[in-house]
């Protein structure tokens, strides 16, 4: 199983690269962080839709992985996996929102079997989301950063992103900018 994480710039594309990876027999989940992004991803042959929502980390949207859950459940007809928030009180909601699962990425380094030094994983357990930031919701392509104890990337961030959002450069120029910068 595989998660394509960054969109394509088209649904062409998209269907180009699900179809070479489930013809190596791969099953493709592709994360959606929008409606639309979800519908594309149906419309390309994905295997099933993960929808990430804006308090996961990484690459988000605007709504929380529950909002867009309720959002996606009867318009799609592929497996609904949530990203985002999932806990153990909110994993049932989302199961009765429409997901078939959830898709865990840094909860994993908490269990008792992780290799982490149990230094690392008690200051893990201690995070409460203070610590991130979202930047780039005013460029349309949005990130959840853990920010760290300096913080000093942040405004050097929101910096270059007040400067994409204020060039002459096209919508797809800024994009493609600040993903340089976000990588």
């Amino acid at each position: 199983r595989v998660i394509l994480t960054r969109p394509c710039r088209s649904a062409s594309e998209l269907g180009a690269a699900v179809s070479g990876l489930q013809r190596r027999n791969l099953q493709v989940l592709v994360e959606a962080v929008s409606v639309d992004e979800a519908l594309t991803a149906q419309e390309s042959g994905a295997d099933g839709i993960v929808a990430k929502g804006s308090e996961a980390g990484g690459r988000i949207g605007d709504e929380t992985s529950f909002l867009l859950l309720q959002r996606l459940s009867g318009l799609l007809s592929k497996p609904l996996y949530a990203q985002g928030g999932v806990g153990l009180h909110t994993a049932a909601a989302c199961h009765v929102a429409g997901a078939r699962g959830a898709v865990l990425d840094w909860q994993l380094c908490l269990v008792e079997e992780s290799r982490l030094p149990a230094a690392l994983r008690l200051a893990l357990s201690r995070l409460d989301g203070s610590e991130t930031a979202p930047v780039g919701l005013r460029l349309g392509d949005a990130y959840r950063l853990y920010l760290g104890p300096a913080r000093t990337l942040l405004p050097k961030l929101q910096e270059k992103e007040h400067r994409l959002v204020t060039s002459d450069l096209s919508e797809e120029e800024r994009v493609d900018r600040w993903r340089g910068l976000i990588d």
